[in-house]
């Protein structure tokens, strides 16, 4: 009896032995594990009483979003330059454009389209310009940072746009000077045209009154009988009516069909021409008179055939 309870009493220390192990085990962490977090709270409190490690984080922080500041206004400030260099090409544009209308080298109405093209684009790129310059000043001041070096080259960025702006006010007047010229051009090249097309007219009148010939084709006593000649031999009346005559362009008509049944050796022409300037050809029963030497023989532009 003493024996088994001795027994009972050893397996109930080994028990109460082996629980407080495992609850030792399970609710004690590992050595590495006690450190670790040890380190991790010392970290943590070692940044939070930290000031200076703060201030560096800041700073660094800062700094990045500076550097991405400056990147975007300086970027901005490229394109606005590259803006005006456009302008710049444009107006360099203009005056070339300016000479060639003044010498004469384009129409007018080729130049005036060129000029207002390029001056369209330089007054949208003007306008562009000193909006965003205008945006890029407020986004300077709102930023609350004080940069000279990006004031100086903003203030000098707004002053290269106001002088260009003051380049294109010249440029306009230059041109309103210009257009006054031109329209003195235009008008005197209107009154040289309108001269030259006078003088052409005239020069066309002339020169086809210069190859305008008349003829008339009839018997001796029919053509005394109208008046037309006073004989084979005396020639032509004073008095010529063109009514009675067929007027032809001698350059270009060179023959005249007499008829049919007549015969060469009857024909007389009124006034006498050189016999070396025209030919008489039968062929079919019919007449031709083919002229060889149109400036001898029409040296009097009036001419009666007499065919009996």
């Amino acid at each position: 009896m003493y024996s088994s309870c001795l027994f009972f009493s050893h397996c109930r220390v080994w028990l109460l032995s082996g629980l407080c192990i495992c609850f030792w085990n399970c609710s004690s962490p590992s050595t590495t594990e006690t450190q670790s977090t040890e380190s991790n709270q010392q970290a943590v409190a070692d940044t939070s009483q930290n000031p200076y490690q703060q201030e560096v984080i800041r700073l660094r922080e800062e700094r990045i979003k500076d550097s991405v500041y400056i990147v975007e206004l300086t970027q901005e400030m490229e394109a606005i330059y590259a803006k005006i260099e456009a302008m710049q090409n444009m107006e360099k544009k203009v005056r070339s454009t300016s000479s060639d209308l003044t010498q004469g080298q384009v129409s007018v109405e080729e130049g005036k389209n060129k000029i207002q093209a390029n001056m369209d684009a330089i007054f949208q790129e003007l306008a562009e310009s000193k909006s965003r310059t205008e945006q890029l000043e407020k986004k300077l001041k709102s930023a609350n940072k004080n940069n000279s070096g990006l004031q100086t080259m903003v203030e000098r960025l707004k002053r290269t746009v106001e002088a260009e702006n003051n380049t294109i006010i010249l440029l306009s007047k230059e041109l309103e000077v210009l257009q006054e010229k031109v329209k003195t051009l235009k008008l005197a090249l209107d009154m040289k045209k309108a001269t030259v097309n006078a003088q052409d007219e005239i020069i066309g009148i002339q020169k086809e009154k210069i190859n305008t010939g008349y003829y008339v084709l009839g018997t001796e006593k029919d053509l005394k009988k109208r008046g037309i000649i006073i004989s084979d031999t005396k020639g032509l009346a004073p008095e010529r009516d063109e009514m009675n005559f067929t007027q032809i362009n001698i350059e270009k008509q060179t023959s005249f069909s007499l008829g049919q049944g007549l015969k060469a050796k009857k024909i007389k022409l009124v006034p006498v021409r050189p016999a070396n300037t025209y030919k008489l050809e039968e062929e079919n029963g019919g007449l031709t008179l083919v002229v060889t030497d149109a400036k001898r023989f029409w040296k009097d532009k009036y001419l009666a055939i007499i065919t009996d």
